[in-house]
């Protein structure tokens, strides 16, 4: 039994009873999740209300909250905490700073009247200060910390490298069903001359019984009354057209303009339309269409909004859909740029001439959601994949993974990696600037080896202790604007 307030131990089902359940530890959304007899819960949520009886499907080991401990924990182990830039500086900084030593203690004493102990001393305080562990000691934590404020959010990186590229992010290309969309088709308007809307549904209904396309799915869920199987005889599925079916002696066909066209069947110019429609014969003979429509997720057009003020300055739609239906999609998120009856192939040309028009070392994401899959990922520098939290026990295959499937959180990621990237600039800045004063004074002779070795080491923990800040970051407002007003 699992009481209110007590946290889930093991992912299992529902046998008696129901209530909410508070999904954040997770990464889930703020909204709780109201569960009934015979649902699954994931291990790591808390029970709200109510109490619950519940069986256990998995051991804790092969659990939702281990499946996010492995992933967080697999993302701190993939590529360099060391910007790029930054290691190039470090190439540079390392042999220049021992050629310095070697000119201070050999050039010093011809040039000044000093001993040419005191000089080796001096160089002896250049090599110790000049020690990058402080600068790199804080980089590490940097990403670590970044990696599980991104995990409280419901925001997985799959490694390191996904951090740094999404700081450089340019443009933004999303696979418009199940991302800026809820991904599930309804019924939105029936039109038939021969019969009511009711009937007409029932028939499309036990015609696409055996089907499991999205419009069946869509038709079926609309029609919500009993399927009389027995009616249904010499069931036919034509991949993305449609079904011809015999129900009850008669033959009926449903399914797209083409199907019509194939199957001989006129349908009337006024019920032709490029937005997503199913058309229905009955005996060879047209009897009407049913319009079907996505619904925009609620935080869709804010989402697309703030990578705009995040600092992307693309963001480009993809879809199947006909060039009008795309259109006004397009228009309700303000998004500028779209590729309207997108098939596979044709995705993955359009990301591949996006990547190849980025500026150089700016990157692209394309977003998709969990069910996204073939080139059109691989095609962009990185893959991130909308799924809901329900979904944790699925394999984490994207570098970058939106359990909550908000949209807005992909912004909220850029803007972390952005932070995270400016503050490692900054730390390396500000430790630099600090060991280039006291290198100066070694050089005059007034710091001493005792006081380099006391500032190398202050220095690599304040710079440590600051990096902790990355925990504060939201994501909004990242790079070095945002940092400045934290």
């Amino acid at each position: 039994r699992i009481y209110p307030g007590e946290r889930v131990p093991c992912d299992c089902i529902v046998l008696d009873g129901g209530g909410s359940l508070d999904m954040t530890p997770l990464g889930g959304g703020s909204e709780p999740l109201f569960i009934a007899e015979g649902d699954e819960i994931l291990s790591g949520c808390v029970n709200l209300n109510g109490t619950l009886t519940c069986e256990v499907t998995a051991a804790q080991a092969d659990s939702a909250a281990a499946a996010l401990i492995q992933a967080v924990g697999a993302a701190t182990r993939g590529g360099s905490s060391v910007p790029s830039l930054a290691t190039r500086f470090l190439e540079l900084y390392t042999p220049v700073i021992v050629v310095l030593a070697v000119i201070v203690a050999g050039i010093l004493p011809l040039v000044y009247k000093i001993d040419i102990l005191q000089a080796i001393r001096r160089a002896l305080v250049f090599l110790v200060i000049a020690n990058p562990c402080a600068m790199l000691a804080a980089l590490p934590l940097i990403s670590f910390c970044t990696v599980g404020k991104a995990a409280k959010n419901g925001i997985l990186f799959s490694d390191i490298k996904t951090i740094q590229n999404a700081a450089r992010t340019a443009a933004v290309a999303f696979d418009k069903t199940g991302t800026l969309t809820d991904g599930t088709p309804r019924v939105a308007s029936v039109k038939s001359q021969r019969m009511d809307a009711d009937i007409f549904i029932k028939i499309a209904a036990h015609a696409l019984a055996y089907s499991d396309s999205p419009e069946a799915r869509a038709i079926i869920a609309s029609y919500g009354g009993t399927i009389y199987i027995e009616l249904i005889e010499d069931f036919a599925e034509f991949p993305d057209l449609g079904v011809e079916v015999n129900i009850d002696g008669v033959r009926i066909c449903v399914g797209s303009q083409a199907l019509m066209a194939e199957k001989a069947i006129a349908i009337p110019e006024a019920d032709k339309s490029d937005e997503w429609a199913v058309y229905l014969s009955i005996a060879a003979e047209y009897a009407g269409r049913i319009m079907l429509s996505e619904t925009l997720r609620q935080d869709a057009a804010s989402g697309v909004a703030e990578l705009a003020r995040q600092g992307v300055d693309s963001v480009i739609m993809l879809t199947g859909e006909a060039a009008s239906s795309a259109a006004k999609t397009a228009s309700d998120l303000n998004i500028k740029e779209y590729y309207s009856e997108c098939e596979r192939e044709q995705m993955l040309s359009a990301i591949t001439d996006i990547r190849h028009g980025l500026p150089p070392r700016r990157t692209m994401m394309f977003v998709g959601s969990k069910d996204s899959a073939g080139e059109a990922h691989t095609a962009a520098d990185i893959d991130v994949a909308v799924r809901d939290v329900q979904a944790l026990n699925s394999p984490f295959t994207a570098d970058l993974t939106i359990l909550n499937g908000r949209v807005s959180e992909i912004a909220t990621a850029i803007g972390l990696a952005q932070y995270a990237e400016t503050f490692a600039y900054m730390t390396i800045s500000g430790v630099f600037i600090i060991k280039l004063a006291v290198l100066v004074l070694a050089a005059l002779g007034i710091a001493t080896l005792w006081f380099a070795v006391f500032l190398d080491l202050a220095a690599a923990l304040a710079a440590i202790l600051l990096s902790i800040r990355v925990l504060n970051g939201d994501g909004r407002g990242g790079g070095f604007k945002g940092l400045l007003r934290r």
